[in-house]
């Protein structure tokens, strides 16, 4: 399995440019400040660039997961990994794992397919997990939503 590492590096971009879209003060930033309890005045101080830099490490991490999960080819490489054989070539395991590989080749590579699994992901993972912190955290459902909200459509 190859990863075209420049697509997960431009990926990893993608969180940090939709926070700035999605909690600027226009969009939803006013009504997450409020829930978050912060200031215009304290956000106007900006973070620390060492934040920027972990968020990019983080957002790396995350975009090559989402490479993983939605390209359904790494699912076929480990049903085969093990398989005695296997990486060797021109044997039997490793013919069949060609052949599978070439017949579904490049079929989940479109936009339309990495959304539908960055929503479920974003309903089906995101959500509970900063739901579940939200309630504990005595935040409202309108702010959890502003935060759900960013994931799904980011991922």
């Amino acid at each position: 399995m190859e990863t075209n590492y420049l697509f997960i590096l431009l990926a990893a971009l993608v969180p940090l440019v939709m926070g700035f879209v999605w909690y600027h003060k226009n969009v939803f930033g006013t009504a997450w400040m409020k829930g978050v309890g912060v200031s215009e005045e304290v956000l106007a101080k900006g973070p620390n660039p060492i934040v920027f830099l972990f968020a990019f490490i983080l957002s790396f991490m995350l975009a090559m997961m989402m490479n993983a999960i939605t390209s359904h080819q790494y699912g076929i490489f480990s049903l085969f990994l093990s398989e005695p054989g296997f990486g060797e070539a021109g044997s039997e395991i490793q013919q069949q794992f060609d052949g599978l590989m070439n017949q579904f080749r490049g079929k989940d590579e479109n936009f339309g397919h990495g959304a539908f699994h960055g929503a479920l992901i974003g309903i089906f993972m995101a959500f509970p997990i900063l739901a579940t912190n939200g309630m504990f955290e005595f935040k409202s459902w309108k702010h959890n939503a502003i935060n759900v909200g960013y994931w799904v459509v980011t991922l």
